[in-house]
């Protein structure tokens, strides 16, 4: 999926969550047993039930970091990503003079949007299936880790929902950290001059 080790790569968490669930559930929908794998604690009826399910949704789920009201198919998948430098960070002997890097933390919230509430159980586990089977991905690619944080109760969207028509949604959150990390001035720029004096006004050339 993600191959190399390139720490400056890895600062865009939501679009690898979405490539990372996009690969998962056409994996998880090429084989029952795989999906039954995901949902050991129930019976294999209403496991057999559920991946008939998910066979219908998977020809209809949207993955999207925007989001709009708008939207009238479901089942939709949103990405919000934050992000934020990480606290307590040392450098190590001398690597934060020679290594021009931040080690950053991002936070990526998902968003299941579906019309009942079994559509939202059956993706909300597969997501975080699909994140944990392609969790050395991430680590190959650069991330120092890849944490599931905690996940939202069930609830009605009220801007969503109108007469005949309701919308759940279940919100989860993934926290990775990872190195944010711009090449040096290298030797041969050494000739061009980079004047560190601020000045808002810009002489034309």
């Amino acid at each position: 999926m993600m191959v190399g080790r390139t720490e400056g790569r890895c600062n865009i968490l939501d679009l690898h969550i979405i490539h990372a669930i996009k690969n998962g559930l056409n994996y998880y929908v090429a084989d029952i047993e795989r999906f039954k794998s995901v949902f050991r604690q129930i019976s294999t009826t209403l496991q057999t039930s559920y991946f008939q399910r998910f066979v219908e949704l998977n020809q209809k789920i949207q993955l999207d970091i925007a989001y709009s009201n708008k939207v009238e198919k479901f089942p939709l998948i949103t990405f919000y990503l934050d992000e934020a430098k990480a606290e307590n960070v040392q450098a190590l002997g001398n690597q934060g003079i020679n290594n021009i890097f931040e080690l950053i933390t991002q936070i990526c919230q998902i968003n299941i949007y579906a019309e009942t509430p079994t559509d939202i159980r059956i993706l909300h586990q597969l997501v975080k299936a699909c994140l944990l089977v392609f969790k050395k991905d991430f680590l190959k690619n650069g991330y120092l880790d890849l944490r599931y944080v905690d996940s939202k109760d069930l609830e009605p969207v009220e801007n969503i929902s109108g007469e005949g028509v309701v919308v759940y949604n279940r919100q989860l959150s993934y926290v990775a950290q990872s190195q944010f990390v711009i090449d040096e001035i290298l030797s041969a720029d050494a000739s061009t001059e980079y004047p560190w004096i601020l000045n808002p006004s810009f002489p034309s050339s």
